[in-house]
């Protein structure tokens, strides 16, 4: 066996630390891991450095879980403070109120289900998940008296102050009254829950939406004369119900929908379809027949909930298609908006040639907006998916479920946009997890135009809708040139187009000071996509006629791209990917989880370079120089690269799952492809992650519930983390040790990107659990896509290594025993320890444990396949220290290897 360079020995570290002076030794070293936590069988252990960091067990230290970073201070945007110094200053009005039955609850560590059971024992009834190990609970009794747990590490009232978003907050600062005010109420008692709607509702709110499975009701209302003491009088914590209220406020503005102006070469909708791939797809006989455009006449099902449809529309001619509303013909007159985007995605170009789509074969369902109570989207959910079972007027014939839900209209009346993630971020992600059955449905949603207001505005503006973590939300590029189709060299971004996040052009902190940082305050990119805001093709009607009219902005951008998200569902319904059919003749019932779809799109986009800055008034580039992730997301649709690599493609559609203590981590090993790219696909390895997750928690900085982190290690020990260094570039970045901690904690999808990656190189691809807050006892999934490799398949873990993990210096002899199972007999072993957990290769075969390491023993194992190591004992002066064991054995020309252990020196 080849020995790899390796670090020094333990044995040899002890020798070290034990030549210089203690005092010496100590002030160098960082904080030691100190036992914070135990209660019952549950342990948890701290080590307090530049990066705090926790390991938690559940059988009273016998083994601990991976050690996990943990920031205690909670950074609402009324104030970043540290719960066990108080609140942070708030004026008296929104201050708790001395009845609240709301509680904050930060635990020393995660929380994890024994400490959050213990709570809920006591009467807490969880509401929401916060940042820094904290949740909120409400408490029923009249006078709560918070029990005294040993894991608690701090508890304060959740003020009327937590509550407000970033919009009422800055409203607040400038003494101005909102436009609107949303509210969202939490509640158990259905008594309690009608006082509160009747108490709304007389200050004229408009309910928008409501959630059984988490009991959240929520209200719209102007904020008028007579209607702002709501806010005034903190209906937040609210007259004599204000302990049993858990409200978010959110401002509104004006959006302009589909009006931005075209200052680019206008597209015919074939191009646009060209260019983003479709044509690929529409060339493919699925069917044995003559090329049809690859569509049946059941094939997919796209529904449109938008503005108005004109009567007698072309594009409905001889189609099938159902409308939510017995009376949805809505008059004769000008082009209205939802004609146009319906036309966008599904017109068959009959009399229209360049306003062919995407689909033009698919099942349309049309959802006026207008006829949709409120207009907003949650009831629509709550009153769409009930009639399945329980037909009623309104739905003249039983309704087939959609794949893709499509809007290019703000869901919540047309009204706002918002620079973070807010109520109606909320309701869209709460209706996509606990409404719609199965495994959903894929809601693409425009971003907005908005983009900034003077050229020292740079604070990113979508639709508020567009900011929720499970949609697919569409921002907008301008075509600069279609002379040759996939030519994008000169298309551009300008003033008022999507700004969404990815850069701080001003270095001021508003998203960091280091641009690798997620920059703002969801902090994820946004949008995800792009289509092309160029007066695109379009069938409406002028005042005479039906005409091909110009439509722009994100308006048609977003049905531009809903057309190739069907596209990639056909693709899966035709097996494709290789993957099985349950349905032949059904798309829908077929249908993959939506976070498989969502990273399949995003896996195979076209991205452009990235700028360093946007245009200005004194930067006027208009060429792909201009563009920043945050207005393009990830790049435009590209089905093109997905079909011709699907073969070479590996993907996990939420068949695993993670847990923070049974399975805190996924690996697969992977080999990029063996040959050279197809023609016009990027010689690029590319690795993506996409999980749903919860409604967040729209009054902090961080609205992420879940966080599951992707990083990829080729077999040369170069480190990748999801998303890092693709602020700047189409490039993922090469980590040191110095940036190990540094995920994105902020991001619901994370990509690798590395062009030129060697042929037939080998690589792991690790997720981990970061951070999941009472998660289903099956764990919590995730879809992984990587294209251009194929996987690997390694006999790991086959041996069973165990041992103390936690080493006491100071209680003697302060060094620990560890053995090992499961091995081949009479075999060359070896036990190998490493400052790192990111893996390296040994001959062809991965470990756990990463460059350098050292063989710390060796041997042969007995008989029975078994072998032992104890280490010297360790001095005082390692406290603080963490190392990992992992075990290899050679037998036949095969290599075996076992688990890994991280040992926590004390």
């Amino acid at each position: 066996m080849t020995k790899v360079p390796s670090l020094v020995p333990i044995i040899a570290i002890a020798c070290h630390w034990l030549a210089f002076p203690l005092v010496s030794a100590h002030a160098a070293q960082a904080s030691p891991w100190q036992e914070v936590v135990r209660w019952n069988d549950t342990v948890l252990i701290r080590q307090e450095a530049e990066i705090t960091k926790v390991r938690y067990s559940l059988d009273a230290g016998k083994t601990f879980s991976p050690s996990r970073r943990v920031d205690y201070e909670l950074d609402f945007f009324w104030g970043k403070f540290d719960p066990l110094d108080g609140l942070p200053e708030m004026p008296e009005t929104l201050a708790p109120h001395p009845e609240t039955k709301l509680i904050l609850v930060q635990f020393h560590g995660p929380a994890i289900p024994p400490w959050t059971e213990a709570i809920e024992s006591a009467g807490g009834q969880f509401v929401q998940a916060q940042s820094g190990s904290a949740l909120v609970y409400l408490f029923k009794d009249e006078a709560p008296g918070f029990p005294k747990f040993p894991f608690v590490r701090a508890v304060v009232p959740y003020a009327p102050a937590l509550k407000l978003h970033a919009g009422s907050v800055d409203l607040l600062r400038a003494d101005s009254t909102p436009d609107e005010i949303h509210l969202v109420l939490v509640d158990s008692s259905s008594k309690t829950r009608s006082i509160i709607s009747d108490l709304a509702l007389s200050f004229g709110a408009i309910e928008i939406g409501h959630s059984n499975g988490r009991k959240t009701l929520g209200f719209s209302l102007l904020a008028g004369s007579g209607n702002y003491v709501l806010l005034e009088n903190d209906l937040v914590a609210g007259v004599t119900l204000r302990s049993n209220q858990f409200i978010l406020e959110s401002s509104t503005e004006e959006l302009l929908l589909g009006t931005s102006s075209v200052d680019g070469i206008v597209n015919t909708l074939p191009q646009v379809v060209n260019i983003m791939g479709g044509d690929t797809l529409h060339a493919v006989d699925l069917d044995g027949d003559p090329p049809t455009g690859g569509f049946s006449p059941n094939a997919i099902r796209v529904e449109v909930f938008d503005g108005d449809m004109e009567e007698g529309n072309p594009v409905l001619s001889g189609r099938h298609f159902y409308s939510l509303d017995a009376n949805w013909v809505i008059g004769i007159g000008t082009a209205r908006h939802g004609g146009k985007v319906f036309s966008t995605v599904m017109s068959d170009g009959t009399g229209f040639p360049d306003s062919k789509a995407a689909l033009p074969g698919a099942i349309g369902f049309w959802a006026p907006k207008s006829e949709v109570p409120h207009g907003n989207p949650h009831n629509r959910f709550l009153h769409r998916y009930p009639a399945i079972q329980d037909p009623s007027p309104i739905f003249p014939i039983p309704l087939i479920e959609p794949c893709v839900w499509v809007t290019s209209t703000a869901l919540n009346n047309g009204k706002e946009s918002d620079s973070s993630y807010n109520t109606d971020s909320f309701f869209i992600d709460d209706a996509i997890m606990n409404t719609v059955p199965g495994p959903g449905v894929s809601a693409v949603l425009f971003a907005g135009n908005e983009g900034w207001t003077t050229t020292s505005e740079w604070a990113p503006r979508l639709s508020s809708d567009a900011w929720a973590k499970n949609v697919i939300s569409v921002g907008a590029i301008r075509r600069g040139s279609n002379i040759i189709p996939f030519d994008l060299s000169s298309d551009f971004w300008w003033g008022n187009e999507t700004i969404g996040t990815g850069f701080d052009p001003g270095g001021m902190g508003r998203f960091g000071s280091d641009s690798e940082v997620a920059p703002n305050w969801s902090a994820r990119v946004k949008p995800d996509i792009v289509g092309f805001n160029s007066g695109v093709k379009a069938v409406a009607k002028n005042s005479t006629a039906w005409v091909e009219s110009n439509f722009p902005g994100t308006s048609s951008a977003t049905p531009q791209v809903a057309g190739h998200v069907g596209l990639i569902y056909q693709m899966w319904g035709e097996g494709l990917f290789g993957n099985s059919i349950i349905s032949p003749s059904d798309y829908y019932d077929s249908r993959p989880p939506i976070s498989l779809i969502k990273a399949f799109l995003i896996n195979s986009s076209r991205p452009y370079p990235i700028a360093k800055m946007p245009p200005s008034a004194t930067n006027e580039v208009k060429d792909s120089n201009s563009i920043l992730r945050a207005n393009q997301g990830w790049g435009l649709p590209n089905l093109h690269r997905l079909y011709h690599t699907r073969l070479e493609t590996y993907y996990e559609a939420e068949a695993n799952a993670l847990h923070p203590d049974t399975k805190p981590r996924y690996t697969v090993y992977l080999q990029s492809a063996s040959t050279g790219p197809p023609p016009d696909v990027p010689d690029e390895l590319r690795i993506t992650l996409v999980y749903n997750d919860d409604p967040g928690a729209v009054t902090m900085e961080d609205d992420l519930v879940h966080d599951l982190t992707l990083r990829v290690v080729d077999e040369n020990g170069n480190i990748y983390w999801g998303n890092f260094g693709l602020w700047e570039k189409n490039e993922s970045k090469v980590r040191n040790e110095a940036d190990l901690e540094r995920r994105d904690n902020r991001s619901n999808v994370e990509n690798v990107w590395i062009p030129n990656f060697p042929l037939t190189t080998n690589f792991r691809v690790d997720i981990f659990a970061d951070e999941l807050v009472n998660v289903p006892s099956a764990g919590w999934p995730f879809s992984l896509v990587a294209s251009r490799c194929q996987e690997l398949t390694f006999s790991t873990d086959t041996i069973t290594l165990v041992g103390d993990e936690v080493i006491d210096t100071g209680i003697s002899p302060g060094s620990g025993t560890y053995t090992f199972s499961g091995a081949p007999a009479n075999a060359a072993y070896w036990i190998g320890s490493s400052e790192h957990d990111f893996g390296h290769w040994n001959n062809g075969h991965p470990f756990d444990i990463g460059l350098t390491y050292t063989v710390e023993s060796s041997g042969t194992t007995s008989a029975t396949g078994t072998g032992s190591w104890t280490t010297p004992v360790l001095p005082p002066s390692m406290a603080g220290t963490t190392f990992y064991l992992e075990v290899g054995v050679s037998s036949g020309g095969s290599i075996f290897d076992s688990n890994m252990l991280e040992v926590s020196v004390l």
